[in-house]
């Protein structure tokens, strides 16, 4: 049996488009500034019953298609001092039932942003992580038509109410209700040539889905400091939070 060098990852089915990708790039002979990571999948189901194979492919796509991208790309963006975009998601910040795997896959994105931003940030190149709300989006048509090319009649689920109302969202061909992602899509060009791109943006629809995150971020943050030895006070934590403001107007201003 062969063995790779501890250096050398094995190869991957989208390791020959990334490599012609990259040597196209190359070709242009102009550089390359910016990469904008936007894969992203859809699957939903019971963590506690999900088919290993659905999370698999929820991660190649939506984990290590940005991380071979960059790691591909990385030499040029490092040369050019110039930008990376991750295309997070509020699932990334805040999730529900059903929404597990998908929601794994936007936690990973958000870490990988951030180790990979101060990473970067000596280097001369800036990362983002782009948080979009509900949008119009291909991501659920496709779900819906991978799930209805199967054959889910036998399932028997210990979680039936549930089981059922993820199936529900299949069942008809409902119109889009969600708005074009323009809010997105401002995002990325702010974060891409802005003189003082954000490291995270909230890129949302209605002001519903923006409550609802920073809601549970402050509830993570109560949990987190109940009860234990180190607990900050009431007042404590709202020095904090005065800081952290006074921290980000100053670079506003910067």
């Amino acid at each position: 049996m062969a063995v790779l060098p501890s250096n050398q990852s094995p190869p991957h089915k989208f390791k020959g488009d990334i490599d012609a990708a990259v040597e196209t790039v190359k070709a242009g002979g102009l550089g390359l500034y910016g990469i904008v990571n936007n894969a992203g999948v859809i699957v939903m189901g019971v963590m506690a019953e999900m088919d290993e194979a659905d999370l698999d492919f929820v991660f190649d796509v939506n984990v290590f298609g940005p991380y071979r991208v960059t790691k591909a790309f990385a030499p040029m963006i490092i040369e050019s001092k110039g930008r990376i975009s991750n295309i997070s998601s509020l699932a990334g910040i805040a999730t529900g039932p059903a929404y597990g795997a998908y929601s794994m896959s936007k936690h990973a994105i958000e870490a990988f942003s951030d180790s990979l931003a101060s990473e970067m940030r000596p280097l001369g190149v800036h990362v983002s992580a782009i948080k979009p709300g509900a949008y119009n989006s291909s991501a659920s048509t496709s779900y819906c038509k991978r799930r209805n090319a199967q054959d889910s009649s036998s399932n028997q689920s210990l979680f039936e109410e549930l089981f059922r109302d993820i199936a529900g969202l299949c069942d008809d061909e409902m119109p889009n209700q969600y708005p074009e992602p323009d809010r997105v899509a401002d995002a990325v060009m702010d974060a891409l040539f802005s003189e003082d791109p954000k490291e995270d943006y909230l890129a949302v629809s209605a002001s519903g889905q923006s409550d609802f995150v920073i809601r549970n971020v402050l509830q993570d943050l109560v949990e987190i400091n109940r009860d234990y030895e180190y607990s900050f006070s009431r007042d404590q934590l709202v020095e904090l939070l005065d800081e952290a403001l006074a921290s980000a107007a100053e670079s506003e201003r910067r």
